[in-house]
């Protein structure tokens, strides 16, 4: 026999009592242009984070997870790609480069330079990430790790570690091994994630390489079929978000990357909307201000009017025509 719903009593205490419990659940994504557009990072929600690689991706997954955690929620951070405690020197170095102002570089730091100098600001570093402990990492420790592999360590670190996770990062799909097709490989590892977030509603942030593009092709970030692999991989997703550094400076702001939001199945008319973002090289965070705009011809243009109602941290910029790179083209490869 079917199961069916209808608009009863049945539904209105559950709906009711689900609504309640969702709203004390809710995450947010630290990152002001995604915090307006997606309002909150649901419990049953896989989300799926694209770009090429070397231009970001791990940035903000990192970001999401120290502003989750700084918070006190249980984050759980799949680093398939790195090499064990990459992650962690990240972030270590992301809070002693906000100390010091973006005086260093990751490079010198994870070599060493550093490790007899600044003193008393890696002991404040240390204090910072002691407040960070209910962020956990597990490494890919061996050549072969498949889905399954995943579904396994989350058994073991809910019901051996007892650590019921608010958010899960995965970082990265395409760091899973699989023995199929390759197209039908990548839909069947998003689709076992979906199964896993929608079971144990909990939300995932899945982050995903995206396909080289013909340079013919004028874009400010990938779009939605441009995750390498299939297009499966966002159809999949409840929210796809991509971004895209243009690799130009504004002083007092950072370097400028183009983000949009691809898909959302609570708010579809975000993805209209392309915006412009800064990534503060002081403290390797992206700012919560930016603009929004679209994109023409593979051209920013920034809203002059219609601002969405969502539209709250706006960057007010005087003569913005002097201050930005107006028309900038992109590529994103």
């Amino acid at each position: 026999m079917i199961d069916i719903s209808r608009f009863n009593d049945e539904y209105f205490n559950l709906s009711e009592s689900e609504l309640r419990d969702r709203k004390d659940k809710l995450l947010s994504y630290g990152i002001g242009y995604l915090d307006d557009t997606m309002y909150a990072i649901y419990p049953k929600s896989l989300i799926v984070i694209g770009s090429k690689t070397g231009t970001g991706k791990t940035e903000i997954a990192t970001q999401i997870a120290m502003h989750n955690a700084e918070a006190g929620k249980k984050i759980v951070y799949f680093a398939l790609e790195a090499e064990k405690y990459e992650i962690q020197r990240r972030i270590e170095f992301k809070i002693l480069s906000g100390i010091l102002e973006g005086k260093i570089s990751f490079q010198e730091f994870i070599a060493g330079k550093y490790i007899d100098s600044y003193t008393e600001q890696r002991g404040r570093t240390k204090v910072e990430l002691k407040k960070l402990d209910s962020l956990v990492f597990r490494y890919r420790n061996h050549s072969n790790y498949t889905v399954d592999d995943f579904l396994k360590d989350m058994d073991d670190i809910r019901f051996i570690w007892g650590i019921q996770p608010d958010l899960i990062i995965i970082d990265h799909l395409h760091y899973f091994d699989w023995y199929d097709d390759d197209n039908r490989a990548v839909k069947s590892i998003v689709k076992k994630i979906r199964d896993t977030v929608l079971i144990d509603e909990t939300p995932i942030i899945l982050i995903s390489h995206v396909r080289k593009i013909d340079k013919r092709t004028y874009g400010l970030v990938p779009d939605i079929d441009d995750f390498h692999g299939t297009s499966e991989i966002a159809k999949v997703a409840t929210q796809a978000i991509t971004l895209a550094p243009s690799y130009k400076f504004e002083k007092n702001w950072g370097y400028k990357t183009y983000m949009r939001v691809l898909k959302n199945r609570y708010f579809g008319s975000v993805t209209k909307y392309i915006a412009e973002t800064y990534f503060d090289i002081t403290n390797n965070k992206y700012k919560d201000q930016y603009i929004l705009g679209y994109e023409d011809k593979g051209i920013f243009e920034p809203l002059t009017d219609n601002e969405p109602s969502w539209y709250r941290r706006k960057r007010y910029v005087e003569n913005s025509t002097d201050n930005r790179d107006q028309g900038c083209r992109n590529f994103w490869d």
